[in-house]
């Protein structure tokens, strides 16, 4: 998230990372405008105030999501798996939120699985140790693909995304 976050900040946007302490602090000085509140003690109010008041908020399935669907915030999930269990908010600015899942590899079938497979097997699929024991490998959100969708996310909140070819027949 690294990279995503410097593109973010080259964007002119504030960057500001919440939540528990993390096992590894950003590298110091990476941009005037990153900051990393979990190297801070931590401020139950102050992540209130943050997800109230952002732009959009980019996460994993935590509960941070659910901050931002309770001040009507966009948000992009990153990493996901559960598809079954898909986000949602009231999110009243018209702005949808966006997902951007993980894709499943079956090592048995030697393909990635369907969207579709996902929805139907995600009550199934709760921990690693169940792809594991399915034969099945989780990659994660690659750095561009992260980059393209927050900036998707940010054109769409000013109005200036415009959707290519592709995006229309999905």
């Amino acid at each position: 998230y690294i990279e995503l976050s410097k593109y973010l900040a080259n964007q002119g946007l504030y960057v500001v990372r919440i939540g528990l302490k993390s096992s590894e602090p950003l590298p110091k000085n990476i941009h005037p405008n990153i900051i990393d509140c979990t190297a801070l003690p931590r401020d139950a109010f102050g992540e209130i105030f943050l997800i109230a008041n952002c732009k959009f908020m980019i996460a994993g399935t935590t509960g941070l999501i659910y901050g931002a669907a309770a001040f009507d915030r966009p948000f992009l999930v990153t990493d996901i798996w559960n598809l079954g269990g898909s986000q949602v908010s009231s999110n009243k600015s018209g702005i949808s939120n966006m997902i951007l899942p993980n894709r499943i590899w079956s090592n048995e079938e030697n393909r990635y699985l369907t969207f579709r497979e996902l929805i139907n097997y995600s009550d199934k699929f709760t921990w690693k140790s169940d792809f594991d024991k399915n034969n099945l490998r989780i990659e994660f959100n690659s750095k561009n693909e992260l980059i393209s969708a927050a900036d998707e996310m940010n054109k769409r909140i000013d109005r200036t995304w415009k959707p290519q070819a592709i995006d229309k027949r999905l």
